[in-house]
């Protein structure tokens, strides 16, 4: 189980947010954690297959490639080496957009 130092509430600007580190490289922010927690639960994800899956020497090649097809945006997508995530960057306005429809 990840320790619980790994994990921590945060509260950004009266938003609760869940964060969690996977290495030096890659922190996770989870929004609205309520609504990930239930969706999560239903799908049996654990938190040792999020930080599996989001290995960045698993997924090195995944996110090479998706850099080089990155839009004009800049944002780029791609799926986790063992296809359990699909990960999408997010601009400002992309996310607040996606914080309104998270309810």
């Amino acid at each position: 189980m990840l320790s619980e130092a790994k994990q921590a509430l945060h509260l950004d600007s009266g938003e609760d947010i869940n964060t969690m580190t996977i290495n030096e490289e890659v922190q996770v922010i989870e929004w609205a954690p309520a609504v990930f927690h239930a969706i999560k639960k239903m799908d049996k994800i654990t938190p040792e297959m999020i930080e599996e899956s989001l290995s960045t020497d698993s997924n090195a090649k995944q996110m090479f490639k998706a850099k080089e097809s990155a839009g004009k945006s800049g944002s780029f997508m791609f799926s986790t080496f063992d296809k359990r995530f699909l990960i999408k960057t997010m601009n400002t306005s992309e996310q607040k957009v996606f914080k309104q429809a998270l309810p």
